[in-house]
C-alpha cells in the first residue's frame, strides 16, 4: 500500500495496492544500487563539464599569447601555462573515465534476463509498473495475472492466471 518498490529479478505478490487507491510504483528489472550510481555519475559528469568549461577562455588566452610571442615566453609564464594545461588535462582525463563508467552503467543497471511480475490476488487502481521505458498503469482493478518483461520488448501483456494453481506451484 502506498509504496515505491524496486526489484531486480521479479516479484510475486498477493495484492498490488489496495482499495484505498494509494499509489504503488513498481520498478522491475532495475538494480537499485547501480541505478543510484548511474544517477550520481550523471551529476558528477555535469559538474565536471561545467568546471572544464571555465578553463576554455583561459586556455584560449594562453594559446593566443604563445602564438603572439612565437613560443618565446619568460619562465614564469611558461610555468603558469604548464600548470594551467596540466590541470585542464587532469580534469579532461577524469571526465573521460567518468564517461566510460557511465556508459558501462547504462546497461549494468538493468537485468538482461526475463523478469516476471505475478499478482495472485488483485492489482488495484493506482498501481504503476515500470520496466525500462514501459509504463503500465492499472486503471481498474485486475484480478490474478502475470506479466513477463524482456529487454527490447514494446509492451508486456497481462496474462490471466489461476490463483489456486499458481499458489500450489509456489509451495
Amino acid at each position: 500500500m502506498g509504496s515505491d518498490i524496486t526489484v531486480y529479478n521479479g516479484l510475486s505478490v498477493y495484492n498490488l495496492g489496495s482499495n484505498a487507491g494509494l499509489n504503488v510504483n513498481i520498478d522491475v528489472g532495475i538494480h537499485y544500487k547501480n541505478e543510484r550510481l548511474f544517477n550520481e555519475l550523471h551529476d558528477k559528469i555535469q559538474k565536471l563539464e561545467k568546471e572544464i568549461d571555465k578553463y576554455a577562455p583561459k586556455i584560449q588566452q594562453a594559446k593566443i599569447m604563445i602564438q603572439k610571442s612565437r613560443g618565446k615566453l619568460d619562465d614564469d609564464k611558461k610555468k603558469k601555462f604548464a600548470i594551467l594545461f596540466n590541470e585542464f588535462q587532469k580534469l579532461s582525463n577524469q571526465l573521460k573515465a567518468l564517461q566510460a563508467k557511465y556508459e558501462e552503467m547504462k546497461t549494468g543497471r538493468f537485468n538482461l534476463e526475463k523478469v516476471n511480475l505475478v499478482v495472485s490476488g488483485s492489482a488495484f487502481t493506482g498501481a504503476v509498473i515500470k520496466y525500462r521505458r514501459q509504463i503500465e498503469k492499472i486503471s481498474k482493478t485486475q484480478s490474478a495475472f502475470m506479466m513477463n518483461f524482456f529487454p527490447g520488448q514494446e509492451h508486456a501483456p497481462m496474462t490471466a492466471i489461476n490463483p489456486k494453481r499458481q499458489q500450489s506451484k509456489l509451495k
